[in-house]
């Protein structure tokens, strides 16, 4: 469903350094990287972990859509 939202699917995701094979070595690629905001990862049951920087680099877009996500499926914060 198109909600108009950029998104990049990455299957190859690395910056500086070996793929990624791991949610650890995911998540030290987004900590590397000058141009991610957000990393989604899918479980193999379907599960879906987001892992974002604590600082703004977005100007607040991801934390944005994320929020009125949140209020929509009343999912408690995990932020």
């Amino acid at each position: 469903r198109h909600i108009g939202v950029e998104l990049s699917v990455n299957t190859s995701f690395n910056v500086a350094g070996p793929i990624a094979q791991t949610p650890q070595q995911a998540v030290a690629t987004l900590h590397r990287s000058a141009g991610l905001d957000v990393v989604f990862m899918v479980a193999s049951d379907g599960a879906v972990t987001a892992v974002w920087h604590g600082a703004e680099r977005d100007s607040g877009r991801f934390t944005a859509l994320y929020e009125q996500w949140r209020r929509r499926t009343d999912e408690p914060s995990s932020a």
